[in-house]
């Protein structure tokens, strides 16, 4: 990743660069019209401003749960549209989009990203709580969309988009910490069949004022297409940018939670025998198992985040979550854990 370096831009050629980026956007939305959809995310009014509709079956379902009447203020407005998007970009070391991805960290209120070759820019304007965010191509869906976005934004409001997945009740619930193959997905899925609810799967919203919370973002999961006809039948699967996806509002929206306060850290581990049991573990070893894809996967507030992680272990208790090969017990031992921790 080449990273540039705030000083070596001058105030004027980035901020003629984020009128440059809005320029192409509202030349857009002339040419195609607007279209505006409304989320609350983490209890904040999120605003997707897309120009014209080819983006919005791709970039929406995945936060469809989330949805809310168009209102009258929104904390963070995003301009969205296809296209090529403005060159001589003054964040990129010669001022074109070649190999590398680049990336300014909160340049005076201002964070860019810049995928290979142009083919996705994002943009965040924290003085105005505007986004940017300009792909040029339609498709495939989205699991994740705007994450980068939407968690500079968040960051700056203590909250942190975590990798893990959420499930439980509505007065409390467990955090499923682990890197990708661990059993997460797995174990989440498995309780959409049980008393349990579901937050997320993939990545979640951390809150640690107080006593710490999750919060809901995305619906969607991702595994083999035989794994998730199996765990989520009914959801019909898309293609994503990786794997197969599902929108699970579009058949488990009733399984679906905006959030709970988080009860228990687990941290799944597959372990090819038939029973699945729990064993303590320190905070420490919940601490690597949810701190590295936290904080590599995401560019922003690395610090904060870690922060946060860190407080969440030392004050809820952890747990390895030994996962047996009979799925359908799973949710009872989750279960019977939540019942004996307060909930």
């Amino acid at each position: 990743m080449a990273t540039t370096e705030g000083p070596r831009l001058s105030s004027g050629s980035a901020a003629q660069y984020l009128e440059r980026l809005e320029q192409a956007f509202h030349e857009a939305t002339r040419r195609l019209g607007a279209v505006e959809e409304e989320y609350v995310i983490a209890g904040r009014g999120v605003r997707l401003r897309f120009a014209g509709e080819a983006l919005v079956p791709f970039l929406t379902p995945a936060l469809a749960h989330l949805r809310t009447p168009v209102g009258e203020a929104a904390a963070l407005i995003v301009c969205i549209w296809d296209g090529i998007p403005p060159a001589a970009c003054p964040w990129t070391p010669d001022g074109t989009f070649g190999e590398a991805r680049t990336v300014v960290d909160n340049w005076h209120g201002v964070e860019f990203v810049a995928f290979p070759h142009g083919e996705e820019i994002d943009a965040l304007d924290r003085g105005r709580g505007v986004g940017f965010h300009c792909r040029a191509t339609v498709g495939p869906h989205a699991s994740l969309p705007l994450l980068t976005i939407i968690d500079w934004w968040l960051a700056e409001r203590d909250l942190h988009c975590i990798h893990a997945a959420a499930v439980g009740l509505e007065s409390g619930g467990v955090l499923l910490a682990g890197r990708g193959g661990s059993g997460k997905s797995t174990t989440a899925l498995a309780c959409l069949r049980s008393p349990l609810r579901y937050v997320g799967d993939d990545y979640c919203v951390l809150s640690v004022d107080g006593a710490p919370h999750v919060h809901a973002l995305y619906s969607s999961a991702k595994l083999a297409r035989s794994e998730l006809e199996r765990l989520a039948p009914g959801a019909p699967p898309a293609p994503c940018d990786d794997k197969d996806v599902v929108f699970l509002h579009r058949a488990f929206g009733e399984k679906l939670l905006p959030g709970f306060p988080i009860r228990a850290v687990l941290a799944p581990r597959i372990t090819g025998r038939a029973r699945t049991t729990l064993a303590d573990i320190s905070p420490g070893e919940a601490m690597k198992a949810l701190a590295p894809s936290s904080l590599f996967q995401l560019s922003g507030a690395r610090q904060r985040r870690l922060h946060a992680i860190a407080s969440l272990v030392r004050t809820v208790p952890c747990y390895r979550l030994d996962l047996g090969t009979d799925l359908d017990a799973i949710p009872g031992v989750i279960h019977d854990l939540l019942s004996g921790v307060g909930t």
